[in-house]
């Protein structure tokens, strides 16, 4: 027998390939994804871009993250988020309009940064920088936000607009169900902090 075909004890009957057993749960490379994308950057890459950017490297990551989640689409291989988008305005623009009326209410928080003006310092210099730098980052977080619960989740025999929207204002608590375990809860904390935030505000 050649060496080739000798086999080492206890290895009979098994194959030279080493299968890999799918044992990691979506909990599991959450985890592998969120360690890898944070690392040692965190501590190392933050400072230097605060260093280049200053208060606006909030808006320097946000901004990547969308350019980052277009390129994540198709790594995630989700050939039919497209399709979401497809019906792109189904209630014509009186939806829109709606809509707009609806949410223009979440954008009058920036008045909270005019009314904290005696305690901030070279007011004159960094209130206009804080409002529109708060306005780009919230705007880009609902953005964000509207476009992940739309493209990202596959309800069955319901378009995932109609899905979100029937459930009114927990659409988004519905829609987080559907894309990480305990979606819901998360939803529910982040709503009650904020919710509490909005009350202990100054004035």
């Amino acid at each position: 027998m050649s060496d080739a075909d000798e086999q080492p004890p206890g290895r009979a009957g098994i194959t030279s390939h080493n299968q890999l057993v799918r044992s990691l749960g979506l909990l599991d490379i959450l985890m592998v994804g969120v360690a890898a994308m944070i690392g040692g950057s965190i501590f190392v890459l933050t400072g230097p871009a605060i260093g280049l950017a200053g208060s606006a490297v909030i808006v320097a990551f946000i901004i990547n993250a969308i350019i980052t989640l277009f390129t994540a689409m198709a790594y995630a291989e989700l050939p039919n988020w497209k399709m979401n988008f497809s019906n792109f305005a189904p209630m014509g623009i009186s939806g829109v309009v709606a809509a707009m009326g609806l949410t223009f209410i979440a954008f009058e928080g920036y008045e909270v940064i005019v009314q904290t003006g005696e305690e901030v310092k070279n007011p004159r210099r960094n209130i206009p920088r804080a409002i529109f730098i708060s306005l780009g980052a919230v705007v880009i977080l609902y953005c964000l936000i509207a476009f992940v619960s739309i493209g990202a989740i596959f309800p069955a025999g319901i378009e995932p607009w109609k899905y979100i929207g029937q459930s009114g204002e927990l659409g988004i608590m519905k829609a987080a169900e559907l894309l990480v375990p305990y979606g819901a809860f998360i939803v529910l904390g982040g709503g009650m902090i904020s919710t509490s935030a909005h009350f202990l505000r100054p004035g």
